[in-house]
């Protein structure tokens, strides 16, 4: 049952049919027994500036943004946190006396998803398959914690190429490459790489676009392999990466994480472990 006058939060972005968002807060919620409730807002692309006309009639405390907005977002703020600006991409808003504040969670849910699996990105060789608004932000963390070396990959070159030239201007002693994305030629920037990190839908099914993973095999043995997608915690691009025999990072522990950041960000109260626990379980579960 939705409460009385409750403080809304949400998630800004489309499509959201299969988002998780408004179970974790809710979760948050409830042990915290807060009079709030956490919305699934569909804005398509053309209706960004729409939604945000409404904030103030629908009581909206705070949202988080997903595709296609978490770039575009950021020329309708009043403040951005510097490490977003960094990132180039916000997906996090606090609503303060009016006012829009924002801030990127997704980088340090995926440097917890890191973490938790021991896994260190410094004096690593990195490679970035994408260059949208989670491959900016991802990327810019991991130059941040140490990388040695990050090659973007991408369909456009030009996004790739900007990329990492906005990496250089925040972490100038990384070494950076931009390679546009050929299957026919991606084997060969893997041989030396630690760390592979897929931003892309790539490996979510078998498809004419993303046609073959053989590439995989060009990885040194020990190199580790990650994907971000977190609405599935097991991907095909994991599944054929363990298959191989490759150590694999799902982006289960990056949704959980960005996610309780964002609370903290949006009303500042602490999360038990035990919070933090029920998330866990209650996502998974559902996953």
């Amino acid at each position: 049952m939705i409460p009385a006058n409750p403080d809304v939060y949400g998630l800004c972005g489309s499509p959201l049919n299969h988002t998780l968002s408004p179970v974790l807060h809710h979760i948050i919620f409830e042990q915290n027994n807060d009079n709030c409730v956490y919305l699934a807002f569909d804005v398509k692309k053309d209706k960004l500036k729409s939604f945000l006309d409404t904030i103030d009639m629908l009581n909206i405390k705070g949202f988080n943004v997903t595709m296609p907005h978490k770039q575009a977002i950021m020329k309708h703020l009043d403040y951005i946190d510097d490490d977003a600006l960094a990132y180039g991409a916000v997906n996090t808003v606090a609503v303060r006396d009016g006012k829009l504040y924002g801030y990127c969670t997704d980088p340090d849910g995926f440097y917890m998803s890191l973490k938790i699996e021991g896994v260190s990105p410094e004096n690593k060789n990195i490679v970035v398959i994408g260059a949208g608004g989670v491959s900016s932000s991802v990327s810019m963390l991991l130059a941040k914690k140490g990388a040695k070396k990050i090659t973007i990959i991408n369909r456009t070159f030009a996004r790739a190429d900007a990329l990492c030239e906005n990496i250089k201007k925040y972490v100038p002693n990384v070494i950076t490459d931009a390679v546009q994305l050929n299957f026919d030629t991606i084997g060969s920037y893997l041989g030396e790489c630690d760390i592979l990190v897929n931003c892309t839908p790539l490996g979510m099914v078998h498809s004419p676009e993303y046609p073959d993973l053989g590439f995989l095999k060009s990885l040194k043995a020990d190199a580790i392999v990650c994907d971000v997608v977190y609405n599935k915690i097991d991907t095909h691009l994991l599944q054929e990466a363990r298959r191989i025999g490759h150590k694999t990072i799902s982006g289960f522990y990056m949704l959980v994480y960005q996610g309780i950041i964002a609370s903290r960000i949006f009303y500042g109260k602490p999360i038990t472990d035990k919070t933090i626990e029920l998330i866990d379980k209650t996502l998974r579960d559902m996953l």
